[in-house]
């Protein structure tokens, strides 16, 4: 599946979660890793080929990672994941 799927539940992603330690006084956190495939692909068709990397990167509250970013690409996936989630904060 896609990254396309987010948009299905974008709500929550950014008007609950990325929200919530702004909307709490940093009393809550949402830590939360979402992986996927974003853009174009053999195989999907152009509904499914949107990249939403800008989109989310100007969000409040959520920390983005692409895997390829050229300082990203020289750590291993497992590890940019255990980064992730212990900067305690919304990353996608």
């Amino acid at each position: 599946m896609t990254y396309n799927f987010s948009m299905q539940c974008i709500d929550q992603i950014i008007n609950s979660a990325a929200k919530t330690y702004y909307m709490s006084a940093g009393q809550l956190n949402c830590p939360i890793v979402f992986r996927g495939p974003n853009g174009a692909a053999a195989g999907v068709a152009a509904q499914h080929s949107q990249d939403f990397t800008v989109w989310y990167a100007h969000c409040p509250g959520l920390k983005l990672y692409d895997r390829t970013a050229v300082y990203i690409n020289s750590l291993k996936h497992c590890s940019l994941l255990k980064l992730c989630l212990a900067l305690k904060s919304f990353d996608v």
